[in-house]
């Protein structure tokens, strides 16, 4: 199996145009596609990330674009129907070959970060070659190996709006890197709650998630 990675720039994006904007975090997933007179029909899911304020906005302007044709959001999950016109670039991006391994991140820095594989290098150089000359893309890496493991849509675990805010800032600020760069009495600080408070969503948080890892390990 060939897998690559590449960060591209694409200035008509639906997504990244906003998430640059608000300063948020979108990782999507295309779940499927279908062919319409002149236009492709993209159906997407995704998990939005960053402020509370910044996501409402992010929304606003999204539901905006005559380009979205639904969209459903819930608890940071979104689930997106959109329509472009059917060129003979968006081919390569959307072309049953290719494998998404992880979410594509539409980041605040306007790029688009994608890590996909296929049995047939030719066939990735095509969507490659694409991302360079059109979108200001950059390979940033490609070699031939076994997949280990690839990220699939499921039923994540219910967590609650605090408990998600607490381990998402606790990732993002490094409690969990060695050695920790941050501390719950940090974390609490910057979400304006206690201590024990935020230890205990972080804790519960942790032991709800904690089972899906085991069960990928094994």
């Amino acid at each position: 199996m060939w897998v690559c990675k590449l960060k591209l720039f694409d200035e008509e994006d639906i997504y990244t145009t906003i998430t640059k904007k608000f300063n948020v975090t979108l990782l999507g997933y295309p779940i499927s596609h279908y062919k319409k007179g002149k236009k492709i029909f993209l159906i997407s899911c995704g998990i939005l990330q960053g402020d509370e304020e910044n996501k409402k906005k992010f929304l606003k302007d999204m539901r905006r674009d005559e380009r979205i044709k639904k969209l459903d959001f819930k608890k940071d999950f979104l689930t997106i129907l959109a329509s472009q016109p059917i060129t003979k670039e968006i081919g390569f991006f959307y072309n049953p070959a290719i494998i998404y391994i992880k979410p594509v991140i539409n980041a605040p820095d306007g790029y688009e970060y994608w890590e996909i594989a296929s049995w047939e290098r030719a066939e990735l150089m095509k969507l490659i070659n694409t991302a360079i000359k059109k979108y200001k893309g950059e390979l940033l890496t490609i070699k031939q190996t076994k997949l280990e493991d690839i990220f699939l849509p499921h039923i994540m675990p219910k967590l609650t709006n605090m408990q998600k805010k607490v381990i998402e800032l606790a990732y993002k600020s490094g409690y969990y890197s060695y050695p920790r760069k941050t501390n719950i009495k940090k974390i609490a600080r910057q979400l304006r709650i206690s201590f024990a408070t935020c230890q205990e969503h972080l804790r519960k948080a942790e032991i709800k998630l904690l089972p899906l890892m085991i069960e990928k390990i094994e």
